[in-house]
């Protein structure tokens, strides 16, 4: 039982184990729904952008991304890593580290998980438009 007498640990086991909860039950469409409509949109001109940037075409309406070739790509809440940030935002705050070392965390892996989740988004875009029914 020395796990039970290991503080910051079980102090972190249970920050992470109550924000799992509270963000299962305000990650649903009714709640957040609406309030990552523009997050979606954001992520959608982005995961464009970078599809461009790769070399292949495609224009966005509002959170869809479609390609001259008729697929179509909607980035949902579910797309948008909100959730994964938010998960690894309280992981790493709720680490115990010193308040520096937890900022750098923040500053350096958000802007890192919020990359290769366009190059994910992008990678399923190619995917889609060289083998739909890999998709």
């Amino acid at each position: 039982m020395s796990f039970l007498r290991d503080r910051p640990r079980v102090r972190f086991v249970f920050t992470m184990a109550v924000f799992g909860v509270v963000l299962w039950i305000v990650f649903r469409d009714a709640v957040m729904g609406p309030v990552l409509v523009p997050l979606q949109a954001l992520t959608a001109e982005a995961t464009l952008q970078l599809i461009r940037v790769v070399g292949l075409d495609g224009f966005r309406t509002a959170s869809v991304i479609v390609h001259s070739s008729g697929f179509a790509m909607e980035i949902t809440r579910g797309c948008t890593g909100f959730a994964g940030a938010a998960i690894l935002a309280a992981g790493i705050m709720a680490y115990p580290t010193t308040p520096r070392t937890r900022w750098v965390g923040l500053m350096v892996c958000l802007p890192a998980f919020v990359g290769v989740n366009l190059v994910r988004m992008t990678h399923l875009y190619g995917l889609g438009v060289a083998k739909s029914s890999f998709f």
